[in-house]
């Protein structure tokens, strides 16, 4: 979107692979319980469901492999939600949760600059007008933004070798100019 009337910057995402892991974590206790279950002689259908589904979404996503994509995301909490539904409420809305909280950290942390202002497109989405800034400065891949009311942001992006610092600034500074 380098066209000199607007500019996307993403952010690098260092937690993601954190997130990930934690993602893990509770697919792994997810599929313990359902071992568990069937271990008490407990109703079969949640727990043979609980496994069934995990088993098939790893399938799925193992035969897709996309690229640059983690290998698991929001629907297996949604996926479990729904077998928890048999057998606990309670557990199915806290992964209901759980899933809708994974699928807002796997968001892109995007940035869009246009001449009307800076759109924050990642969650809690905001819009910064550019009188409300003191600087907007993109160098050697460190994003910082200044703004009037003392907070100050630095972050490094996602794709510095692609993006054009000289005319990015270029085009801040004339956005900032009263």
């Amino acid at each position: 979107m380098d066209n000199k009337e607007s500019f996307q910057i993403v952010l690098q995402h260092t937690k993601l692979p954190t997130y990930i892991r934690l993602g893990y974590a509770f697919v792994i206790m997810n599929v313990i319980t359902f071992g568990l279950l069937l271990l008490i002689r407990a109703p079969w259908k949640t727990p043979v469901a609980g496994l069934a589904v995990t088993l098939i979404y790893f399938l799925i996503r193992y035969i897709k492999k996309q690229k640059g994509k983690p290998r698991i995301d929001q629907d297996i909490f949604f996926l479990y939600a729904a077998v928890w539904l048999w057998h606990n409420s309670w557990m199915a809305i806290l992964l209901l949760i759980l899933g809708i909280l994974f699928k807002l950290t796997l968001e892109p942390m995007r940035f869009v600059f246009t001449r009307e202002g800076i759109k924050r497109d990642f969650f809690p989405k905001k819009k910064t007008e550019w009188n409300e800034m003191n600087g907007v400065v993109l160098k050697d891949g460190l994003l910082t933004l200044d703004y009037k009311n003392n907070r100050l942001m630095q972050a490094l992006i996602q794709d510095p070798d692609n993006t054009d610092e000289q005319a990015f600034n270029s085009f801040a500074s004339r956005q900032l100019a009263p």
